[in-house]
């Protein structure tokens, strides 16, 4: 009798578990583009195996006494392939598309923190030029129009906000 009980409770958690995670794994399917939604249908394939198959199969064995096992082992065992096969597939995929943290680390631009006291036109100009190199661009925002900045300072901004 207790076999029977806990082939029923481990069986409906499978179920539910299977259940919810083929539901969210649609929704993925649905709003993802390739190949992240083919990963998302094979999550979800596993899911129907692993829970909704294996929890049907694990409820069916409380009322069949060792006929179900053979069922069991096999969506557990289909289940687990897939999902195996396909997040190997898709940590290649993702290697191939970002590629070795190791390999693409790039020299770190170090930007000064502070603040900085400068009393010439010239050492300002020359502050900004270093800073838009070491940071890849400017944001200024100014009380003057852009064009009258940019002659002023010689430097092009990325962004640039006329403050009124």
């Amino acid at each position: 009798m207790e076999s029977v009980t806990l082939s029923l409770i481990f069986g409906s958690v499978l179920l539910i578990i299977g259940i919810y995670g083929t539901v969210i794994a649609w929704r993925f399917y649905i709003l993802l583009d390739s190949p992240a939604d083919k990963f998302a249908l094979q999550v979800m394939v596993a899911f129907i195996f692993f829970g909704v198959l294996g929890g049907d199969a694990v409820v069916g064995s409380a009322f069949f006494e060792g006929a179900w096992w053979p069922f069991i082992a096999l969506f557990t065992m289909s289940g687990f392939l897939i999902l195996a096969f396909s997040s190997l597939h898709y940590l290649r995929l993702l290697y191939e598309e970002f590629g070795s943290k190791v390999n693409s680390r790039e020299e770190r631009k170090h930007i000064p923190v502070g603040g900085f006291i400068i009393e010439s036109l010239e050492g300002i100009k020359t502050l900004l030029k270093y800073l838009s190199s070491k940071s890849g661009g400017l944001f200024v925002i100014s009380r003057r129009p852009q064009d009258e900045w940019e002659e002023e300072f010689e430097i092009k901004p990325t962004k640039y906000l006329l403050a009124e």
